[in-house]
Order: structure tokens, then sequence, then C-alpha cells
């Protein structure tokens, strides 16, 4: 499992911190050196010293912001992880059209939007040929699909058609399954590896018990 430090995520923020702390210290100095050296028959205007006095403030309130800013994301990174960290282990279905036959057998879900009368499935081959087709489930929802008949091993997509009553064509969509084999965080965000390639945490959409 491998899982970089946080620190990647929070550079811009780090970067910017620097920047607004070196120009604090530059006020400061710039500041004290006035004062220590002012004419004392021609003090400096009071008005220009309240004036600088808000300026310094409002420094030194970026830095803080900057610093919470910088705290939130940390927190925002590791809360990510964690979650990641849950699903290890785990099946999960999320955006894609991809399956490996495994058993003999490739297993996909896919959705049925409101109003279809009628679903067309195909499977597909790594060349683009068709390889099987079959009618689906009309009903509105998420349904499972298993196809038996590839080869061990290979990787096949499943094309979803759906029309309404008048032959429109309606959006329906297939997924994937897979487990999640390790978890990492590239930056900043949490990668989950499966046998079909690297996902984001947000493109899963449901998560299945342990088979």
């Amino acid at each position: 499992m491998n899982i970089p430090p946080i620190a990647a995520a929070q550079t811009g923020a780090a970067a910017g911190a620097s920047r607004i702390a070196a120009n604090f210290d530059t006020f400061l100095t710039l500041l004290t050196a006035q004062l220590q050296n002012q004419d004392p028959l021609d003090p400096l205007d009071t008005d220009k010293f309240v004036s600088q006095l808000v300026e310094f403030s409002s420094v030194e309130q970026s830095i803080e912001t900057n610093r919470n800013l910088e705290t939130l994301i940390g927190l925002q990174s590791s809360a990510e992880t964690a979650n990641a960290l849950a699903l290890l282990g785990r099946t999960v279905v999320f955006a894609g059209d991809r399956a490996r036959i495994e058993g003999g057998a490739a297993e996909w879900r896919y959705v049925v939007p409101e109003g279809a009368s009628a679903v067309a499935l195909t499977v597909v081959d790594g060349d683009g040929r068709i390889v099987a087709q079959s009618a689906g489930s009309a009903a509105a929802g998420e349904h499972a699909f298993v196809w038996n008949g590839g080869v061990e091993g290979g990787v096949y997509r499943l094309g979803v058609a759906a029309v309404d009553r008048s032959g429109r064509s309606l959006a329906a969509a297939a997924r994937s399954l897979a487990g999640v084999t390790s978890v990492a965080t590239v930056d900043g965000a949490a990668r989950l590896s499966t046998a079909l390639g690297d996902i984001g945490l947000a493109d899963v959409t449901r998560v299945i018990a342990n088979r």
C-alpha cells in the first residue's frame, strides 16, 4: 500500500504563507527603523502611523488565514485517504464500461433512466468486435449483467442502449465492478487501484459487501 505524504497537496498554500511571512518581517523591520530614526522635532504623522498599523494587522491576518487554509486542506486530504482505506479488499461499482473475465464470467452493472421501454446490451472485445448481444431490463434503476463465454483474463466492454416507446434514445450507462487492491494519494487526492486500473474515490457509485 503506497500512501505518499499529504504535504504535496499543501505545497501551494505553504509557499504562499512563506511569501506573506517574508513581507511581514520586512514591513516590521522598516516600521521599527522608521520609529527609531524619526526626527523628534518632526515626529511621524499620526494618520500615517495608524495607517501603517492597520496594514501591519492586515498582513498578520493574511498569514493566519493562510495557515488555517493549509490546515483545512490537510484535514480534507486526510479524511479522503481514511475513507479510501476503508475500501481496501472491497468490491466497488464505478463509472466505466469494462469488465475482466474471472471464473469464466464478466460482470457489469447498467443504469436505466425513467421512461425506457427497451434496453439492448452489447459486449465488445478488445478489438472492437461484437461478441454477444442481449436484451436488458427496461425498469428504471441499476441492474446486474453477467456474461459467460470470454477468454479468462480478457477485458471486454459493455454497450447499453435504451429507447422509450416512441423510439427516442435515452441516456443509459454501463458501470464496472472491481476489487480494490491498494490505495494511494496523488496530488492530494485518493486513488484506488483495481484490476481495471486506477480510479478516483469520487468515481465510486456503490460499495458491495465482500463476496
